[in-house]
Order: structure tokens, then sequence, then C-alpha cells
């Protein structure tokens, strides 16, 4: 039996266990100064290049629902499933072209220097949250209030 090699780390190489191949150096971490002298471990390089390719995804999604719409059957027995199918497909289309905007604006707020604070209270986004959601705009308290709000 044949087992497949698994990646795993040398404590004295970055080498992959089983494949005799070098890995790749993990990304840089740029410290970011915030406001009042906090410091961040965000790299604005790496999630610009993260927000890019989540907006380059959206846009391919938002593409292909637009060419996906549904026809509307004129039959009485059917239309309410048609305008099920047309709703559920306006609904994602909606959902996507919201995060798009947010994504669109993390760039800016990397372009104006303010990426990885918050939008509503300019303290820090946590960096595991950014991470996680590269556009994310608040800090975790702030978007619990502003969900709690919509």
């Amino acid at each position: 039996m044949v087992q497949a090699a698994i990646p795993t780390v040398c404590s004295d190489r970055r080498r992959e266990r089983g494949t005799g191949r070098n890995r790749p150096e993990p990304e840089r971490i740029t410290r970011v100064p915030l406001p009042g002298g906090v410091r961040s471990v965000v790299d604005t390089a790496v999630a610009r290049s993260r927000l890019e390719a989540l907006l380059e995804d959206l846009d391919r999604s938002i593409a292909i629902l637009r060419g996906e719409s549904p026809e509307r059957d004129n039959s009485a027995a059917d239309a309410g499933a048609g305008l099920t199918a047309v709703e559920r497909v306006e609904a994602a289309l909606h959902a996507l072209e919201r995060h798009r905007a947010g994504v669109l604006a993390a760039l800016e707020r990397i372009g104006a220097g303010t990426y990885g604070r918050c939008v509503a209270c300019g303290e820090p986004v946590p960096d595991g949250r950014l991470e996680a959601r590269p556009d994310a705009a608040r800090c975790v308290t702030c978007q619990a209030r502003y969900d709690r709000r919509r």
C-alpha cells in the first residue's frame, strides 16, 4: 500500500517531510502603528492581495447569477415556485453586491492608511478577525452593536 506524504514541519529545517521539497517562507508581517501607541501585526500587502482575490471571486459569482435569471412561468400552478426562484437569485445577488461593497471599502481603507481600525470606535480590529474576514470594518463589539440595530 502506498501512503501519501503528510506535510509536517521538521524542527530543524523548513521542509515538508516525505517530499524533499522546501516549503515557501511564510508571509512577512509588518507591524503597523495605530493611534495611542497600539501596534498591530496587520500586513496590508497580504490583506490587499486577499481582498483583490476575493473581489475577483465575487465578480465571477455576480456575473454567473446575473446570467442565471430564472424565467417566470405563467401557469397558475407554478407561479409561486417561479417567483421563489427569482427571489432567491435576487437575494443572493443583493448579498454578493453588499459583500463586494465591503471589500471595496476595505481596499479604500488600505489606501487611506486606516485598515485595521474599527470604523465605529477607532480601536484596532483584532488580527484574528482580519485574518478570518479581511473586509471586516468593525471590531467585534461594534459589529455586534451594528448587527443588533439592523
